[in-house]
C-alpha cells in the first residue's frame, strides 16, 4: 500500500508542475518524497501514510514525528491516501481512494498521542479539520498496482465471511482502546 501512495504522491506533485523524488526507502529522511518547484527551489518534504479505511488514525515514527511536527515549516506536509476496502473490491479504481494534504505547520504536538517510545499517533479527528481532500483520476500504471493490492487483500480474506470477522475483530480492539476514529460504518462486501 506504501508503494501506490508514493506514486500517487509523485504523480499529483508532477501533475502540478514539480519534480518529485522518492526517499521512502531510505530512512533517517522522516519524509517519503522531496517535491521541488521546477521554476523556483520551493522544497516540499511529504511524509506520505496510506490505510486500509475510511477513518483511520495515522501513526508516526518517532523519526517523522520530530521531523515534520516539533521542526514546524509550511515546507513540510502529511499525505493521507485512505482506501475505502469496499470500493477496492470493485471495479471503478478512481472511487476506491480519497487523497488528503494536511499542512503540518497547522498541527499542534498536542494532536499526537504517544503510543510507545518510538511511534506518535495522530487522530482522525485532529488531522481531517486542517486538510483538503484533493480528487485524482488514475493513469493506467496506478491501476496496475491497486489490482495487486486488490489481490493480496482477497489472499488475506477470501471470502466475505473472513472479512466481517476482521472487521468486527478490529472494530472491538477499537472499541477496547476508546478509538472512535477507527470504527467505521461501511458495509461490508
Amino acid at each position: 500500500m506504501e508503494r501506490f501512495g508514493v506514486a500517487l504522491t509523485k504523480y499529483y506533485e508532477e501533475y502540478h508542475s514539480r519534480q518529485a523524488l522518492d526517499y521512502s526507502r531510505n530512512t533517517g529522511y522522516g519524509y517519503d518524497v522531496l517535491s521541488t518547484q521546477k521554476d523556483s527551489k520551493e522544497n516540499r518534504y511529504i511524509e506520505v501514510k496510506t490505510c486500509l479505511g475510511v477513518k483511520r488514525s495515522i501513526q508516526l515514527t518517532l523519526n517523522e514525528y520530530s521531523f515534520l511536527v516539533k521542526e514546524r515549516s509550511p515546507e513540510k506536509w502529511l499525505y493521507i491516501i485512505l482506501l475505502d476496502r469496499i470500493d477496492l473490491l470493485g471495479r471503478n479504481f478512481d472511487e476506491c481512494f480519497s487523497f488528503f494534504r494536511v499542512p503540518c505547520s497547522q498541527l499542534q504536538v498536542s494532536c499526537f498521542e504517544r503510543v510507545n517510545p518510538s511511534r506518535r499517533t495522530l487522530r482522525y479527528n485532529s488531522w481531517r479539520p486542517l486538510s483538503n481532500r484533493y480528487r485524482v483520476s488514475l493513469p493506467n500504471e496506478m491501476g496496475v498496482v491497486l489490482h495487486h493490492i486488490r489481490d493480496e487483500y482477497m489472499k488475506l480474506f477470501p471470502d466475505r465471511v473472513s472479512r466481517v470477522l476482521w472487521y468486527f475483530n478490529h472494530r472491538k480492539e477499537a472499541l477496547n482502546k476508546g478509538d472512535n476514529s477507527m470504527i467505521s460504518n461501511a458495509n461490508i462486501s
